[in-house]
């Protein structure tokens, strides 16, 4: 109960006087419990929006910003607070490192996914057009194949597309296993341990591209570790250099 009060109110704000607390609407009292409403303020300017979860006003200390009670589903209701406080923290962040204008309703707009930003689709685009035109053939051609791949996996989880914020390390992890496991199309080759991490290692590049843009602020593969497996050439037995010994060769003319 104490991160709730550490991580609400005052202790949000900054030199653009950027606040968030919680607060209940008890008007809207329903079967005992009433909605949890969050409230960001930038410059003195205040939006709101719920967050989804009712609680019991009785349990609901306002100044303390804290939920009384260890239920269930009160510490359910504490994710959930936490997790919109990390969410605004970091609408907050990226709007402040692209240097746009911070308000509330942008901050508000980030969190509830009005603000789209780049896609997938859109980076990969970008890339085949500008920096793709300096790649070789052969490099170029790899890059088509991670992206049919990429493009693949977007339809196995049902999506037309994806914004970029929204590529965690989950979405690595689940594609790393969708390349693992994918039955290969006719003419094509399982992919093996190297041949994925190669995979990894173009996506990789592409979302650093997006880092570089300020089209993300953090980048999903900081934990990810690529593990290429250095496969040994087998050495001749004495056997088999016998044989190459006993091999008649033709005089030279």
């Amino acid at each position: 109960m104490d991160l709730v009060k550490k991580i609400g109110g005052n202790s949000m704000k900054s030199k653009h006087s950027f606040s968030v607390d919680f607060y209940v609407r008890s008007d809207r009292k329903a079967f005992g419990t009433a909605p949890l409403y969050v409230r960001i303020t930038v410059g003195g300017k205040m939006v709101y929006f719920a967050t989804k979860k009712s609680v019991d006003p009785s349990q609901w200390d306002q100044k303390a910003q804290r939920l009384k009670g260890t239920s269930m589903e009160n510490n359910s209701i504490r994710d959930r607070m936490r997790q919109l406080i990390n969410e605004i923290g970091a609408a907050y962040d990226e709007l402040r490192f692209q240097k746009e204008l911070i308000t509330a309703e942008k901050i508000k707009a980030k969190v509830e996914g009005e603000d789209q930003g780049k896609t997938l689709k859109a980076l990969i685009k970008y890339h085949f057009d500008q920096p793709g035109k300096l790649l070789a053939a052969g490099t170029l051609k790899n890059y088509y194949s991670t992206e049919r791949f990429l493009t693949e996996f977007l339809k196995e989880k049902k999506l037309s597309d994806i914004q970029l914020a929204k590529i965690d390390f989950k979405f690595l992890t689940d594609f790393g296993v969708y390349l693992r496991t994918k039955t290969p199309d006719k003419g094509q080759r399982v992919c093996t341990n190297n041949t994925v991490m190669k995979h990894m290692e173009r996506f990789q590049k592409l979302m650093g591209l997006a880092m570089k843009f300020g089209w993300i602020l953090r980048g999903p593969f900081i934990h990810f570790n690529r593990k290429i497996v250095t496969k040994d050439r087998e050495v001749l037995d004495d056997h088999e250099l016998a044989l190459i010994q006993s091999v008649d060769l033709p005089d030279e003319v």
